[in-house]
């Protein structure tokens, strides 16, 4: 047998630095055949290039997190392409901004989620530089039973009083307690809402029905937090400063023949 050279299995040093070192014994006894006395030596200057080394595995977890977000990229792109119509034209879902714009910026989030209440400002702003941005909004409650309330509550208004949608949608963000019921038909009082219709509308069908539709599209786009943006035919997860949404809003203008 050749004597052992780094080198050789750089693959399998690789891969244990992305695994955290942990697999490296069963993936060398799966991929290479090799002796046990030259796999335990193959093991032991492994480890000590890492320990000599550490480093080196931060630059592999980097680079697979790299790889992970230009997969992701990938099938995101895709659904979005696929799932258009839904996306940008859903009857459904709240337009802000400017309705007639000609451009579509997709919002999915959660009343709850603080990320959420850090991207305002930076959305604010977007639609501010950009008057021709539509900003179609998703209600996606993921933070649990408090939030479905306030999402059911106010997807209740987009169905019995749409015009009174927008300022229980601020409402709602700006609230500092808990989103427990009572406190979401207080936030809808004040906001100028009938409350025993708001109550009556949050049992018609449709509200749970365009909630599974909301959960089932950002399920198509991998969604698994909030805030996350839809720019054109970009993802955009988590919350990002003005300068970066203007950013990917020009990117995609140039880019995106069906936004």
């Amino acid at each position: 047998m050749p004597a052992f050279t780094l080198p050789r299995f750089a693959a399998a040093a690789v891969l244990g630095l992305t695994l955290l070192g942990a697999a490296v014994p069963a993936v060398m006894a799966q991929s290479v055949a090799v002796p046990d006395a030259e796999r335990t030596k193959i093991e032991g200057v492994v480890r000590d290039y890492l320990l000599r080394n550490p480093e080196v595995l931060l630059e592999a977890m980097q680079a697979l997190k790299e790889k992970q977000q230009v997969e992701q990229d990938r099938v995101a792109q895709a659904a979005i392409k696929t799932n258009r119509d839904a996306l940008f034209n859903d009857p459904n879902s709240y337009v802000g901004g400017n309705p007639k714009g000609n451009f579509t910026v997709v919002e999915f989030f959660d009343y709850r989620c603080g990320y959420c209440k850090q991207a305002r400002p930076a959305v604010a702003e977007m639609l501010k530089r950009d008057p021709n941005i539509r900003l179609v909004l998703k209600e996606f409650p993921i933070l649990g039973p408090d939030s479905l309330t306030a999402s059911r509550a106010a997807v209740a208004t987009m169905v019995g009083q749409k015009d009174k949608y927008y300022a229980f949608h601020q409402a709602l963000y700006d609230y500092k307690a808990g989103l427990n019921e009572d406190a979401v038909m207080s936030i809808a009082k004040s906001t100028g809402l009938d409350v025993d219709k708001l109550r009556q509308d949050m049992k018609d069908p449709k509200v749970d029905q365009i909630l599974a539709e909301n959960r089932a599209l950002g399920d198509k786009l991998a969604i698994s937090g909030t805030p996350a943006f839809i720019i054109g035919n970009q993802f955009l997860p988590g919350a990002a400063p003005v300068e970066s949404l203007m950013a990917a809003v020009s990117q995609a203008r140039q880019t995106c023949d069906y936004c």
